[in-house]
């Protein structure tokens, strides 16, 4: 049987906003339906299918091509722009600008309703690496209070079954060099989820250019994702923020790490955190992640969550 794109979200969208000082209710899952009609673009043994498996360690391999610069085709070897532009700095993107995005019309469609906290983010680019086309790749620059440069890097899943991600790359800086090394590995990354990385860009301004090396996506071994929902609330004093929150899972499982990404009205993001949880085989997660600088002084924020539990 093969794999599908999802191309249905019924699940409610988020509801977390900044009231005052405090973040309400929010509401993710990464359990989404499959619908048939969407074409075939991953390959997968299951059960009783007379179809052959594509590659003996399980792995789909993305294409290999030319530097691209836009992340129209991102495989390995390849270099894939931010589309924030290319003039060294971290280019101001107009809100009411669309992310350039190199999706298919359905994958793109998917990812601007995914029911997480995806698209309270401005994204600069996302692209699928290579025929990965259930595989998404978005992209963001941002500075934090300290002038220090990084990139965003989002991987969503928007086949119709879990995948295991593994990445390796760098960042480019002005002149081409590497300045942000770039390693992923996430297992049973769920439907319709997101796991987002920072990537530190340490001797010079990003360009906006990922060189990857590798990109692959293969089934998951002996790991599944786990139904999810997260509150979170948070407080803002002498130039601290801090976010806790309460993940609750469906069934007891494995939180390892939880993400928060802080953005303004605009969804530019002004900051990134994370918590690692050693609570195992629980249905609930509770933690709290702090943020410094004063980088919300006078702003109006809000926070954009992302985990993957799994058991």
């Amino acid at each position: 049987m093969k794999k599908r794109l999802i191309c249905a979200l019924a699940l409610g969208m988020s509801l977390t906003m900044l009231s005052g000082c405090f973040l309400k209710q929010s509401y993710t899952s990464n359990t989404l339906p499959e619908l048939s009609e969407m074409p075939v673009v991953y390959e997968s043994e299951t059960p009783g299918s007379n179809e052959t498996e594509p590659e003996s360690d399980g792995w789909t391999k993305p294409n290999v091509g030319t530097d691209a610069g836009t992340g129209a085709d991102a495989g390995p070897g390849t270099d894939a722009g931010t589309g924030l532009g290319s003039d060294g700095g971290i280019t101001t993107v107009n809100p009411s600008d669309l992310t350039s995005s190199y999706l298919s019309d359905e994958a793109e469609k998917i990812m601007k309703s995914l029911p997480s906290d995806y698209n309270k983010i401005t994204w600069g680019v996302r692209y699928t690496p290579g025929d990965m086309e259930g595989l998404v790749i978005s992209v963001s620059e941002f500075a934090d209070k300290y002038g220090s440069y990084y990139l965003l890097i989002g991987y969503t899943n928007i086949y119709s079954e879990d995948i295991t991600v593994s990445a390796s790359g760098y960042a480019k800086g002005t002149t081409g060099q590497e300045i942000g090394t770039i390693y992923t590995y996430v297992d049973a990354l769920g439907p319709g989820n997101t796991y987002v990385q920072k990537v530190y860009c340490s001797s010079d301004i990003p360009s906006g250019e990922i060189h990857w090396d590798s990109v692959e996506t293969k089934d998951p071994s002996g790991k599944s994702s786990v139904y999810w929902e997260a509150d979170y609330k948070g407080g803002n004093s002498g130039g601290e923020l801090a976010v806790a929150y309460d993940i609750k899972t469906e069934e007891p499982a494995n939180c390892n790490e939880v993400s928060i990404v802080i953005v303004d009205e605009n969804g530019f993001i002004l900051d990134y955190g994370k918590d690692v949880s050693t609570t195992q085989n629980q249905p609930e997660f509770a933690g709290e992640v702090k943020f410094y600088g004063g980088m919300t002084d006078g702003k109006k924020i809000d926070a954009a969550i992302f985990a993957n539990p799994t058991k």
